[in-house]
């Protein structure tokens, strides 16, 4: 899952490409910063969600990443991304409803 900023915020960070990975078993996303022009990708912090993270999709303004939860209790957590860090930060966790 890659998210990039193009924002005008400061001129650093314009253009930034960010590549979020979830490692499903170990229940945390791996975060990279991926440099544009050789396509290497720098480490970033591990962030802890929940077991079983997968799938990930990034909201339409990319300020947003969803995981799926694919262990009990079903949920969806959203994480908020930093435009010029890509740094996550956990916002709020919402349980899927029970199947019929």
């Amino acid at each position: 899952m890659a998210a990039t900023d193009s924002g005008e915020k400061t001129k650093a960070a314009a253009g930034r490409m960010f590549v979020y990975v979830s490692n499903a078993e170990d229940g945390n996303i791996a975060t990279y910063r991926m440099e544009r022009e050789t396509g290497v990708l720098q480490p970033g912090p591990r962030v802890s969600v929940a077991p079983m993270v997968m799938p990930m999709t990034v909201s339409h303004d990319r300020r947003f990443l969803f995981v799926a939860v694919r262990s009990k209790p079903f949920s969806v957590v959203t994480l908020s991304i930093d435009s010029p860090t890509g740094a996550l930060a956990p916002l709020a966790c919402s349980r899927a409803p029970p199947r019929p």
